[in-house]
């Protein structure tokens, strides 16, 4: 019998696949679709079974809300194609549940694939085609780049990193995420001007 661990391993890699390359991905192969059914198929394995905790009783409500919303939006609808098209938004939610069940073996699974992403980030620094990255990935596994990530440094080289990343792949909103990321800066507060 499989362990558990390589199972989370392996739906780990769907995920981290899905975040370096959500076009062709998402496109092509549907992972969006197939990461809110693993996150459905761990909820039911589980027997349904959520954290008492405010995010997991917040998702639990957004849930049951997307659900009465997409009840009423049937009577309301033009095209199903629409209707489905706007449903992304609910089970793409079911994905929460992947995160939920998988945290324990995050930890691990990161230090097996660190070397991997250090040499993928490097990427950044040309410009490929956006069929190979995509203009946030390297965002979100910033944190995975690093075994800590609380030293002084660390701000200061993700805004850097985002700041190259908004030039070589022309795009805005990464430079105002580095501007976003500066008043995380240690020493630099506004609220005492509230």
């Amino acid at each position: 019998m499989m362990r558990k661990s390589v199972i989370a391993y392996g739906i780990l890699t769907i995920a981290l696949c899905y975040i370096i390359w959500p076009w062709f991905l998402a496109k092509t192969f549907l992972f969006n679709e197939l990461l809110s059914a693993i996150g459905f198929s761990l909820l039911i394995y589980k027997r349904f079974r959520i954290g008492n905790d405010t995010i997991s009783l917040c998702m639990l409500f957004l849930l049951s809300w997307g659900g009465v919303h997409a009840i009423v939006s049937l009577a309301r609808m033009d095209s199903l194609y629409y209707y489905m098209r706007n449903m992304v938004i609910v089970y793409s939610m079911m994905t929460f549940f992947i995160g939920f069940y998988c945290f324990k073996y995050l930890d691990d699974y990161l230090s097996k694939v660190r070397k991997l992403l250090r040499q993928l980030s490097v990427l950044i620094l040309v410009p490929l085609p956006r069929l190979l990255l995509e203009r946030f990935n390297m965002s979100v596994i910033f944190p995975a780049l690093f075994k800590k990530a609380n030293n002084r440094w660390m701000p200061w080289l993700l805004i850097g990193l985002s700041i190259i990343y908004g030039f070589v792949y022309d795009a805005f909103t990464i430079l105002v995420l580095a501007a976003f990321y500066c008043l995380s800066l240690p020493g630099i507060s506004f609220s005492s001007r509230l």
